[in-house]
């Protein structure tokens, strides 16, 4: 760094005759450092060959290498990539003073420009930058860099601001923001099959949670080599990975959790588990808790402890709710809990005769390592297992509820296509009532229920359940879907929400922007989602009006 900036000063080394350029480093990985020098130098005026020269590379090399820092929609050739830079010295350093009203004197633009951020920044196209842009400054009221290069990277990432007293509470927005950690991580890693692997195996961009022998067949490789594709993620997640202002943003979120949870007397594994519920509530435990471990920086050996001690962790839980189930109130509880979810489900004109009790059995293959837990129920007499904490929560209430007769977990395999893919989906429950009326149950957090992907499931069970006479609801055990189709969300809410998304697809900046004028509740989003029929996902947050993918 003080070499490059010496040559801001030093007009000599602009005309020295360059006789070989030796390429000594030619295919060597660029750090972040060596990047920093060659803006500055790019921006210091030094011929291109006299560059490759002093990093010991060939032009080619240095041309390639700005040519990744030029936004793709630019369509910049390779060969040009030189002379693009050269006039467009200024491009952040103007978008950044457009946006914060600001104007830096000459002293300050050399400060500015030899920040690490201006690399990555650079890959982003105008439009992008201004609305990161935009979104930090309203939030924070300022345009700190490293937060800017992490918004453009993820929109909302940039704004995310954590808390262990929020991730108790359930907060319904601090768990979105949760959703996007993992999400955010795992894109900036490289290799393409590792990132799919890691995507696959903990249910991250619209996958449910698949096991070792599901992730292999569906890449051609075996199990073991799977496995071997995901550790070598896990460990390499920091070290190879092209977004590092991302990730490092989410290390920093996780840390200030941990901290905080430490003062409130609860521990490391503890405090992660609770953390893998909220933003992988699908995944092993064990597995997750041993994800977001790494993420924080912890080592492989420390990380796997660490999700060892999870099984201690659920057993002492599941203790404490035997012990609660074994009080007669929870029962009463239970049975009036399970009267509204019947009151909720939507029966077939006609019902049709449920399936032989004996017949039925989970058609998804798991085992007790590859999902969330088990859990024994002595309504069946067997261990029944679990992929989430609300799913648990609705096999205990069948369990105790009078109504109920019989239930069996992930009982069949609906076909649906989305997104332009085959796949296939299974629902959380089949139930049986006493009255022999048999309905599915899919159980969902109340803001994941509008997303376009749950819909096209939704609608496939609901087709399926239609054939054969049955019932089906969507519920979190406690709000059903069926109440965001009926809700009536304010017309001025309405048409807030409407008129933003006319003018673009909004991002979670835009969300909370758009609370500032007024109140907009996760449920007037969803439901308005639901009854527009808009386009809508999580991980990350984005909202748009179409073309829905909902068919």
């Amino acid at each position: 760094m003080e070499r490059a900036l010496s040559d801001l000063t030093d007009d000599s080394s602009a005309t020295r005759p360059v006789t070989v350029t030796p390429t000594r480093r030619h295919g060597a990985r660029w750090e972040r450092q060596e990047i920093n020098d060659l803006l500055i130098e790019l921006r210091a005026g030094i011929p291109l060959e006299e560059i490759a020269h002093r990093h010991e590379r060939t032009t080619g090399g240095i041309q390639s290498r700005l040519s990744a820092l030029i936004p793709p929609t630019e369509g910049v050739d390779a060969a040009d990539a030189y002379n693009w830079h050269r006039t467009h010295l200024d491009r952040i350093l103007s978008i950044w003073q457009t946006i914060t009203g600001t104007r830096l004197n000459a002293d300050w633009h050399a400060r500015f420009h030899a920040r690490p951020e201006i690399a990555d920044l650079l890959r982003y196209p105008d439009d992008k930058l201004e609305r990161a842009g935009q979104a930090l400054l309203e939030n924070l009221g300022r345009l700190p860099l490293t937060q800017w290069t992490v918004e453009c990277s993820w929109p909302g990432l940039g704004l995310l601001d954590l808390s262990w007293d929020a991730l108790q509470g359930a907060d319904e927005d601090t768990l979105i923001q949760v959703r996007e950690l993992p999400a955010a991580a795992i894109s900036g890693v490289i290799d393409w099959r590792r990132r799919d692997v890691l995507a696959r195996r903990l249910g991250l961009y619209d996958y449910q949670p698949q096991s070792l022998e599901t992730v292999g067949a569906a890449l051609g490789v075996s199990a073991t080599r799977a496995r071997q594709l995901q550790e070598k993620a896990m460990l390499r997640l920091h070290a190879e990975h092209r977004l590092p202002w991302a990730i490092d943003h989410v290390r920093g979120a996780i840390k200030q959790v941990l901290k905080q949870a430490a003062n409130a007397a609860i521990g490391t594994s503890e405090c992660l588990l609770n953390l893998s519920e909220a933003a992988l509530p699908n995944t092993n435990p064990r597995l997750a808790v041993r994800f977001m471990a790494i993420l924080t920086k912890y080592g492989q050996i420390e990380s796997r402890h660490l999700a060892a001690e999870v099984t201690s962790i659920l057993a002492r839980r599941r203790e404490e709710e035997v012990q609660q189930i074994r009080q007669e109130s929870v029962v009463g509880r239970a049975t009036a809990r399970c009267a509204e979810i019947l009151d909720a489900v939507a029966w077939a004109p006609e019902l049709g005769a449920p399936p032989d009790f004996y017949q039925v059995r989970a058609q998804r293959a798991v085992n007790e390592r590859e999902h969330s837990g088990l859990w024994h129920a002595p309504k069946l007499g067997r261990e029944v297992a679990y992929e989430s904490i609300l799913e648990l929560r609705v096999i205990k209430l069948f369990d105790l509820a009078h109504q109920i007769a019989w239930y069996c977990e992930q009982p069949v395999a609906i076909p649906y296509r989305f997104n332009g893919k085959e796949r296939t989906y299974y629902p959380d429950l089949l139930a049986v009532t006493n009255d022999q009326r048999c309905f599915l149950i899919e159980v969902k957090p109340r803001f994941e229920m509008a997303t376009s992907i749950n819909r096209v499931k939704f609608n496939a069970m609901r087709q399926y359940c239609a054939e054969r006479g049955w019932g089906h609801v969507v519920t979190d055990g406690v709000r059903h879907m069926r109440q965001l189709e009926s809700r009536i969300v304010d017309p001025t809410t309405m048409k807030r929400l409407t008129s933003a998304l006319i003018e673009r697809d909004l991002y979670w900046p835009d969300i909370l922007r758009l609370r500032k004028n007024g109140p907009l509740t996760n449920s007037d989003i969803a439901a308005a989602v639901i009854q527009q029929g808009w386009d809508f996902q999580l991980g990350p947050y984005y909202l748009s009006m179409g073309p829905s993918r909902v068919l």
